[in-house]
């Protein structure tokens, strides 16, 4: 993607990252008016689907109190394509380049429109930061997800449970 342009980066409530990460801050988020007390709304593209984190304020870090794991996930936002003249339809087009706003999530059989339609059927509830699936495990409940060193699916009961399960050390194949 080439550099995003856009009217309302003002640098403070909505900034381009370094690595092309889109951070948004909600004006209304809290009672504090200072930017740097509210979270951070983060945004990045791969295959189509639109993915989100939020990050508590950067003077408490890239973790929330409660998280004891120090990677954040990304989550598949729902809607797709985001809606219409907004920064963040700007930000997806830009990063998938798709020329026709209809066209959405490419053509059926290509790498984009699998993973959202997947992502739709709520096979994927979200990804690990490595780009693995974790799966919402319909029929049982919980959630399926691969240690980041294997290929094996263990099942776990909550999203915790997944996150410590992916940055365990594997003793599968």
């Amino acid at each position: 993607m080439a550099r995003f342009c856009h009217r309302d980066l003002d640098g403070t409530w909505a900034r381009l990252l370094d690595d092309g990460t889109l951070e948004l801050r909600d004006p209304n988020s809290g009672q504090d008016a200072d930017p740097a007390s509210k979270p951070r709304h983060q945004y990045r593209v791969e295959y189509y689907l639109l993915l989100r984190r939020v990050l508590p304020p950067p003077s408490v870090g890239d973790r929330w109190a409660d998280d004891d794991i120090d990677d954040p996930w990304w989550e598949p936002v729902l809607t797709l394509p985001p809606a219409p003249s907004s920064i963040l339809r700007d930000y997806w087009e830009a990063c998938t380049q798709v020329p026709d706003p209809g066209a959405g999530m490419g053509a059926p059989g290509s790498a984009g429109y699998d993973l959202a339609a997947r992502y739709a059927a709520g096979h994927v509830a979200l990804y690990t930061p490595t780009g693995r699936e974790v799966r919402y495990d319909q029929q049982r409940g919980g959630y399926e997800v691969q240690p980041r060193n294997d290929n094996y699916w263990i099942h776990v009961p909550d999203l915790p449970a997944a996150r410590r399960a992916f940055f365990a050390r594997g003793e599968g194949s």
